[in-house]
């Protein structure tokens, strides 16, 4: 009988295309693709990237030529880069990083970025710098399961890394989500080069939605030319200094608005909420972040109504039928109001979202970060005790 109820576990799992070989050997491939990753001094490869969010009725796709050189490490990413597609040609060389319009013929050109800045660019995005940052990580972590499943590439190993409640940054950070969802990546190896050739990010909630990146490798006979790493070398671009965004103080009033309600008529001026704690926040509706952040601020208008505290979602220039649609999925019960051109959010410097503002009674900036962090809610806390 334990022989048959032995069988018929393997015949489930099988089944589920989930197959369990020694965890050991799952270490193994990872290891080996990491020391295939070690070795390389320099890469080129296409990426691909396909966003379906069906559950938002969002679709995106993305692609390009990626160059990576490791071998300059003396700067924040430990590495340089180029990424051209027919649209732009992005360079960054250790010092400055360059990004050229091949429109308009513009370009901006940022010196000394910072390392946040380097890793928003889309062409990181579950990428191969992705993939290698995050492999030490995975390997160590007893915490991160690392299964093997039935691959649909008969030339490619199929890990499936299940991440619980957190999440794969660009440059191959963990970081922990609020939402109550299980994310996990399916990684391709090519069982020759221990390379990525795709990557598949899920998640159990909205099981139609997904990330996929795919990368296809070019043999490097030699690298990019010398004298395309600097942006003098294009002089018919004309240089554009990249927007400076406002930094508001703590302590100071913010920028007044008047903006129309998403739902019903009328609209909201915020000089007229003088009297009450006001929490606003920034979102968009391609944002996960944003969708989590939902039954937070329920939860904080809630709680704090009676005791003062207005809480006004401000989106950022979406199409308002897509607005409408997002408030009718997540259900907020809390006013949201459309800055349509999103010339409000420039005002207060929102640079990512959700982006949150917390004012006191007189209007004055207590606190601005994210919705999720404890700093805000600390701020709550000692701003009603005054």
């Amino acid at each position: 009988m334990k022989f048959i109820h032995s069988l018929s576990t393997l015949i489930c799992l099988f089944c589920l295309g989930v197959w369990p070989l020694h965890a050991q050997k799952n270490i193994d491939i990872l290891e080996k693709s990491k020391l295939a990753l070690d070795k390389k001094e320099e890469i080129n490869y296409h990426y691909s990237l396909e966003i379906n969010y069906a559950s938002e009725d969002y679709k995106y796709t993305f692609d390009g030529n990626t160059y990576l050189d490791f071998r300059k490490k003396d700067n924040p990413l430990g590495l340089t880069f180029q990424f051209d597609n027919s649209q732009r040609k992005i360079v960054y060389n250790g010092a400055e990083s360059f990004e050229l319009n091949l429109f308009d013929k513009t370009s901006v050109v940022k010196r000394h970025p910072q390392k946040s800045e380097l890793g928003s660019f889309t062409f990181l995005n579950i990428s191969l710098l992705t993939w290698k940052n995050v492999l030490p990580i995975i390997i160590s972590s007893a915490d991160i399961q690392k299964i093997f499943v039935k691959s649909p590439n008969p030339f490619c190993y199929a890990i499936r890394i299940g991440m619980g409640q957190r999440a794969i940054g660009n440059l191959g950070n963990v970081t922990p989500i609020t939402a109550k969802r299980n994310i996990s990546y399916t990684i391709l190896l090519d069982k020759k080069s221990f390379l990525p050739v795709e990557i598949l990010q899920e998640n159990d909630v909205a099981v139609s939605d997904y990330v996929k990146t795919k990368f296809s490798y070019v043999n490097l006979s030699k690298g990019p030319a010398e004298r395309s790493w600097y942006y003098s070398s294009y002089p018919e671009y004309k240089v554009e200094e990249p927007k400076v965004r406002v930094s508001l103080m703590t302590g100071n009033i913010v920028p007044g608005w008047q903006l129309p309600l998403v739902s019903g008529s009328g609209s909201i001026v915020l000089d007229s909420l003088k009297g009450n704690y006001v929490l606003l926040e920034f979102w968009i509706k391609n944002c996960g972040y944003c969708i989590e952040a939902v039954p937070l601020l329920n939860e904080i208008h809630q709680n704090y109504a009676v005791k003062g505290v207005k809480v006004i979602a401000i989106n950022a220039a979406d199409r308002e039928s897509d607005v409408v649609n997002f408030l009718r999925r997540n259900k907020p019960n809390y006013p949201n109001v459309w800055d349509k051109d999103g010339k409000i959010g420039e005002l207060y410097g929102v640079s990512g979202y959700p982006q949150a503002f917390l004012l006191d009674k007189e209007g004055r900036l207590l606190f601005q970060g994210t919705v999720n962090s404890a700093e805000l809610q600390v701020a709550l806390t000692q701003a009603l005790r005054r």
